[in-house]
């Protein structure tokens, strides 16, 4: 007696979201209403606005939407969650694309649906799969696009190179030093003043209107550099928008100079923290160019980049910062220090008699100043174990000149 042949397994199907928490952008967000793409890949389908949860274009032609799944996926399934507390007919004969080119031009993409302006999920089921990396819902119209949640499904393509999806790989962290104050050199596009300048950009006041804000000369894309003599490995970089309502920085890019870009959303409006966390990089420039802003003097409150030098800065006793005459030969070590700070005066100043040191906190305040005397002094030790950790500015002047350095308390 023969059996019958068994029918194959069916194939694996894979019930995630491919879309959750994928990086995603947008043509604009609203100046008033507006929240990041993120928001349409966060998880929460609910299309009540006021939950926090509601992407929020600005009114224009063709407003798109664009998130990128990582990797080419065999998409079998997308999900389309509307804003639901009011305007769901905004979206309303939106096209739905699928496409393997990060752009926004429908050409280069298939459209898979029109969709309505319906409160209710909108499904849409693939017959036969769609191929794609890129998922995006683009208007055809003025008008504003609102989405609350975009979920897709399908399994990744095996037939692509052996690329995996990005959710194999574990999320960057945060780690190291700010090591923006320590950059040798900062320049701006422009500057409204001097009470406005760059050096604002790096002086840890956060979130104060009027007071530690580099502000632009009448420019809403406006275009910031920090450079430092030695390579840097970084992981993360904070942003922190004025707080002001008026000025506001809606799309920018972060440039790096091994080449690569971040492309960045519209910043929090009201001074706070917007970060963005990297795969290490190691460079020695850090730009911020501003593309869309609203604004008479768009700027920023505070640049934070933080990582390591990629070598010890002190290991050839190279100066950390820009000084006056002199500079050159004041050398700190160790720096970092967790408490005992060397401070070797070089012979350029003869023979020495009168030293003097202050240490200033991230606010310009004087935490500790100390006066030494004595010929041929050339090394001066200083204990600032009681400070906290952090960055500090040290004023030293020997027979009259004057000295500025920064240091790392750990």
């Amino acid at each position: 007696m023969s059996w019958p042949t068994p029918p194959p397994p069916p194939p694996i199907v894979n019930e995630d979201n491919v879309a959750l928490n994928k990086p995603a952008l947008q043509s604009s967000s609203d100046t008033v209403y507006g929240r990041p793409a993120s928001v349409a890949v966060d998880g929460n389908t609910s299309g009540d606005y006021y939950a926090e949860s509601v992407t929020h274009s600005a009114f224009e032609n063709n407003a798109w939407w664009r998130v990128d799944l990582g990797a080419i996926y065999n998409i079998r399934q997308i999900k389309v969650f509307n804003r639901t507390d009011c305007c769901s007919e905004r979206l309303r004969g939106a096209k739905l694309y699928i496409g393997n080119n990060p752009s926004n031009d429908p050409a280069l993409y298939t459209e898979v649906a029109t969709l309505t302006g319906s409160t209710q999920v909108q499904n849409f089921n693939l017959s036969p799969n769609a191929r794609g990396r890129y998922v995006m819902v683009q208007h055809v119209r003025a008008d504003y696009l609102s989405i609350a949640e975009i979920e897709v499904y399908g399994e990744i393509d095996q037939n692509d190179g052996g690329s995996t999806p990005t959710t194999t790989s574990p999320p960057p962290t945060v780690s190291g030093t700010n090591l923006a104050p320590l950059a040798n050199e900062i320049t701006v596009s422009s500057e409204f003043s001097s009470e406005f300048g760059k050096g604002k950009l790096v002086d840890g006041i956060i979130g104060n209107w009027g007071s530690g804000e580099w502000s632009s000369n009448g420019e809403q894309t406006p275009t910031l550099r920090l450079t430092w003599t030695q390579t840097v490995k970084i992981n993360s970089i904070a942003l922190y928008d004025r707080s002001n309502l008026s000025d506001h920085i809606l799309n920018g890019t972060l440039k790096f100079s091994d080449g690569t870009t971040i492309v960045t959303q519209s910043l929090k409006n009201n001074g706070s923290q917007n970060l963005f966390t990297f795969k290490d990089r190691t460079v020695n420039w850090v730009e911020f160019e501003v593309t869309s802003g609203n604004g008479p003097n768009v700027g920023l409150s505070e640049i934070e980049v933080f990582g390591e030098f990629s070598t010890n800065p002190v290991t050839d006793n190279t100066p950390t910062d820009e000084g006056t005459n002199g500079s050159n030969d004041v050398r700190l070590y160790p720096n970092p220090t967790s408490g005992v700070l060397n401070i070797e005066i070089g012979t350029v100043f003869g023979s020495t008699n009168s030293v003097s040191v202050s240490v200033f906190n991230s606010v310009n305040r004087q935490v500790y100043r100390e006066i030494r005397g004595g010929s041929n002094l050339k090394v001066l030790r200083i204990d600032i174990q009681f400070l906290p950790p952090g960055i500090y500015n040290i004023v030293i002047q020997v027979n009259g000149i004057t000295t500025t350095k920064r240091i790392i308390k750990s």
